[in-house]
């Protein structure tokens, strides 16, 4: 279910005015003097503009008036030249100046959103439509700037222009005054007519382009190579992958043959415009309204003008394309998050568990259902059940990622559902079974579980502790070596990630700890090596292992039963053992399966 807060951001539009004026503010007040460049020269175009017109008359004036070549004339000309000239050199500055300025504003946007990313709720990331939403809102932030330029540009160098060559063609024929503002109104038309159609391609494109990225990984990925090829299914992959283009490019074309029949009609008006400007440009010379110099003058003043008018059409109209997507960024950059507290909190204490629920979105049934348990300070709890009984979810509520529907978590006297993730994640460590091998140094790799500790003693202890020599074998350079082939380095085997992984884990010393099964690529032996030194390692600590194999609870002091979503068993080993329940039948399964592995391997 979506939650009020969370629905108030997805379904907030913004007309483009809030939206031109909320980027400007913010372009403004990042680089104020790269705008004040980008709208100086804009000004400064326009002036020269007009003066092209202007210097182009009296050029022509002087020329008929002169038989020979005069003074005059050589002056004139000199001061045409001149002004086309610093129009070209002003031109260049503005090819630097503004693709400089794009590329440090969007990498600002991107910034600005990460940092509003980690603040949203982790639960909001298991919703489809937040999903989608965020798609539209990164790209968004490549259009931030893009966005500024029409409007800018209309305000300060088109806009100004027709202004000014309307009131110098109002001194020879008012009716050429306005006909010369017809040439502007269908691209303005455009302005006004296509962030619609934009809004409603983007709201169907923006799953279709998350699913077009997840296949090309699939199709082309290095992580997915060795099964599609080992299995044959990349051909799969590929038709699956050709679908989506079809159907993304089905969205496209629907939108765009809607937004090009209104280009059409726009353009067609704005020629019918630019005609008609010219007739009377004609009539007007005939009639002795103005001169055979202003008659070229302007005549090539308006040609400019239409060129103008066709470049904001064709150039500057197509970053409106982002509305839709600029409108996703500033409404989640914009949008109210629950509120949490930074709070200190006492992490050697007890942690108690008060009737908690959780559900995931679209399930039809509790993940967890109304959970209640407490931790006392320094304990070892192991966590078991089948798949799907809560598990996971449960240690994700322990470390403060996921909020209950219902109930709390407290950590001696703060709930940690009201306090923010940095003030709960300050105390706590984690690893998952599903951790991340990052593309840098052994070193690296171990040490981002925290940063700011400068602890060679910790990290060579940890390395110690799992029997990992970073000085020999495949660490060519050492702790310094990358970990992966792609950049140069070596690639480790998944049974060695899933120690650098633990000592990750381990290395961020923490009063909490929590392992959540991080060890299916180690043979059992290792494995219950391994969970002996954390147990070890974690001693003083409160520590909670989440794991399926029951052989391993016995290094916990308590162990928690889940099952669909409820706990329904607590106890040591040696109790649990002798109870009737889950616990029990898991027990036995287990000793089966591996009493017929063993018989197996006898037999043959």
């Amino acid at each position: 279910m979506i939650n009020s807060e969370m629905k108030d951001i997805l379904q907030k539009k913004y007309g483009f005015l809030r939206l031109f004026l909320w980027t400007l503010r913010e372009g403004f007040g990042r680089c104020p003097f790269h705008f004040l460049v980008f709208l100086l020269i804009d000004i400064t175009n326009c002036l020269l503009a007009f003066s092209i017109t202007y210097f182009t008359t009296e050029f022509f004036r002087v020329v008929e008036e002169n038989d020979s070549y005069s003074g005059q004339v050589v002056l004139a000309l000199g001061v045409l030249c001149a002004v086309i000239i610093l129009q070209h050199a002003t031109n260049g500055i503005g090819h630097s100046v503004i693709p400089a300025l794009k590329l440090k504003l969007d990498r600002e946007a991107l910034v600005k959103l990460e940092r509003k990313s980690r603040d949203v709720p982790a639960e909001w990331f298991e919703h489809r439509e937040f999903l989608d939403f965020l798609e539209k809102a990164y790209k968004g932030t490549g259009y931030c700037f893009a966005l500024l330029i029409p409007m800018l540009r209309f305000l300060f160098k088109y806009g100004p222009y027709c202004v000014l060559m309307g009131l110098y063609l109002k001194r020879y024929d008012p009716v050429l005054a306005l006909c010369v503002v017809l040439i502007f109104i269908p691209a303005f038309a455009s302005m006004v007519i296509r962030p619609d159609l934009i809004f409603e391609l983007e709201d169907h494109a923006a799953p279709a382009r998350r699913m077009d990225a997840y296949l090309k990984k699939c199709v082309g990925g290095p992580e997915y190579f060795k099964e599609t090829r080992t299995l044959g299914i990349s051909g799969y992959f590929k038709s699956k992958f050709l679908e989506n283009v079809k159907l993304l490019n089905g969205y496209i074309w629907k939108a765009q043959k809607k937004i090009k029949l209104v280009e059409l009609m726009t353009t067609l008006f704005s020629v019918f415009g630019y005609g008609g400007v010219m007739v009377l440009l004609v009539v007007s010379l005939l009639r002795g309204r103005i001169t055979t110099a202003l008659y070229a003058s302007v005549f090539s003043s308006i040609t400019l003008m239409y060129a103008m008018c066709d470049d904001a059409a064709y150039h500057f109209l197509s970053p409106f394309d982002g509305v839709a997507v600029v409108n996703s960024f500033v409404a989640l950059i914009k949008g109210k998050l629950p509120e949490w507290k930074d709070r200190p909190v006492d992490f050697s204490k007890p942690i108690v568990a008060e009737d908690i629920t959780f559900s995931y979105p679209g399930a039809d049934k509790l993940a967890l259902d109304h959970v209640s348990f407490r931790v006392r300070a320094g304990e070892t709890i192991a966590i078991v059940g089948n798949n799907g009984s809560g598990k996971t979810t449960l240690s994700k509520i322990l470390l403060g990622i996921y909020t209950p529907k219902s109930g709390s978590v407290k950590i001696g006297d703060v709930d940690i559902g009201e306090i923010s993730s940095k003030s709960v994640g300050v105390g706590m460590s984690a690893v998952f079974q599903n951790f991340l091998k990052y593309k840098m140094s052994v070193e690296d790799n171990i040490r981002i579980s925290d940063p700011g500790r400068q602890d060679r003693a910790a990290l060579e202890n940890c390395a110690a502790q799992f029997d990992m020599d970073f000085e020999a074998g495949q660490f060519a350079e050492g702790r310094d070596t990358i970990l992966s082939r792609e950049f140069g380095g070596t690639e480790l085997s998944g049974g060695q990630w899933q120690k650098i992984a633990i000592m990750r884990g381990m290395y961020r010393d923490r009063k909490v700890m929590v392992l959540d099964e991080p060890t299916s690529a180690i043979d059992p032996l290792e494995e219950t090596r391994l969970y002996q030194k954390f147990a070890e390692m974690a001693e003083g600590r409160t520590a909670f292992i989440v794991t399926h194999r029951i052989g391993l609870t016995k290094i916990a002091n308590r162990i928690m039963v889940m099952d669909r979503g409820r706990l329904v068993q607590t106890g040591t080993y040696e109790e649990l053992e002798k109870e009737e329940g889950m616990f029990r039948e898991m027990l036995q399964a287990q000793k089966k399966w591996y009493m017929q592995g063993k018989n197996t391997t006898a037999l043959s």
